[in-house]
């Protein structure tokens, strides 16, 4: 209540007009100074709203660009160990990697998922076309690009490589890079969702 009281009686030291009196009396000069203040703050204030509004449109945009290869990327790299766990600890690791390197359905099949990755490790971010794009979205995207073509490139070389006194060493390396590519796709998907929200875009928009 003294709160409100006391923004009241700023008003009254202002325009005091009383309902029951009959008469008004107005400072206009008190009401110049108001707007002469309110003026400066939108100068001062406005740009910088204005630009945070553009910067999270401009983010929503951009996600929104790259999220159907983002999401569909990860699915594919999560149904590639469901189907061919690349562990060289797990139980079936030996038996995985012989199936991966015999020309057949099993290498096709795995050969065919690591291509469809190309919807995303084929893509490529131009900051020169999202000038007001956030850097920590770019460079997360940029960065599950790039570990999604490392662990292409592995897979590619595993399915080739039938040298069996070093199988364990190969498939170590692919392992750690289809790892690498979960985590950097998954970062960027969380990314992504999160520069939607901001902007409130939902899935419907694809």
């Amino acid at each position: 209540m003294r709160a409100f009281a006391e923004i009241w009686s700023m008003r009254d030291g202002v325009s005091q007009c009383w309902k029951l009196s009959k008469y008004c009396t107005v400072d206009w000069e008190a009401w110049a100074a108001i707007g002469t203040v309110t003026a400066v703050l939108v100068a001062l204030f406005g740009p910088a709203i204005q630009r945070r509004f553009v910067r999270k449109k401009t983010n929503a945009l951009f996600a929104l660009s790259y999220r159907s290869s983002v999401v569909a990327a990860l699915g594919r790299l999560r149904n590639l160990d469901d189907r061919f766990p690349l562990d060289p600890a797990a139980p079936a690791a030996w038996q995985v990697h012989s199936s991966l390197t015999r020309k057949g359905d099993e290498q096709a099949n795995f050969l065919q998922i690591c291509e469809r990755l190309s919807d995303l490790s084929g893509r490529e971010v131009d900051l020169t076309k999202w000038g007001a794009a956030d850097l920590d979205l770019a460079a997360k995207i940029s960065v599950a690009i790039e570990s999604t073509g490392h662990f292409q490139l592995g897979a590619d070389t595993l399915s080739l490589y039938s040298e069996r006194t070093e199988w364990v060493l190969m498939m170590t390396s692919v392992h750690y890079a289809h790892v690498r590519a979960v985590r950097d796709v998954q970062a960027a998907s969380d990314t992504i969702h999160k520069a939607l929200s901001a902007y409130k875009v939902t899935a419907s928009m694809d």
